[in-house]
């Protein structure tokens, strides 16, 4: 997650585009377009390149939120390649508050024997909503919750809105 600014908006890069699972098979895709090109064939250079385009694609794209202030609007976008960026500009109007919702992530491996290790890790994310909490969109996501909660109060002080909280450990 990193968050830069230019002059009037705000980028919110959320990661990558795909889930991890698929990110990690366009690295193995890239890797395996090196094999059909060993057979020195026309059919191994198009299907080497047909697995390095598609493994690059997986790899690659990213998503995020752009966040014009002046306009007071915000595009929800996935980044292909780092050459086309999608526009899916909506309007703030729709949204009245910032706040910081905590989820709890649970990952559970298990080996080959069925034992499992489970890990627990809390995910502060900054969004938008709106009066009945029904229609929201994420900025950002933070790993702690004053950094969370310090970066949704300065936000909502450029944007003019109200941050509001669900959680009493977030103040």
């Amino acid at each position: 997650m990193s968050i830069t600014t230019d002059k009037n908006i705000i980028h919110f890069k959320l990661g990558k585009a795909c889930v991890p699972g698929m990110v990690t098979s366009g690295y193995v895709f890239i890797a395996a377009s090196i094999f059909p090109v060993i057979t020195e064939s026309t059919s191994g250079y198009i299907g080497g390149a047909a697995l390095f385009v598609f493994g690059c694609f997986l790899a690659f794209s990213t998503a995020g939120v752009d966040l014009d202030t002046e306009r007071k609007r915000l595009n929800n976008y996935t980044n292909y390649f780092n050459l086309y960026k999608t526009k899916n500009w909506i309007s703030l109007d729709k949204f009245e508050y910032i706040t910081v919702l905590m989820f709890n992530k649970e990952h559970t491996i298990y080996s080959r024997s069925n034992r499992s290790i489970s890990t627990d890790a809390k995910k502060y994310d900054v969004y938008l909503t709106d009066s009945k909490g029904f229609n929201r969109q994420i900025l950002t996501s933070f790993d702690h919750a004053k950094q969370a909660t310090n970066y949704a109060l300065k936000i909502a002080k450029i944007l003019e809105m109200e941050f509001i909280t669900f959680h009493n450990n977030l103040l």
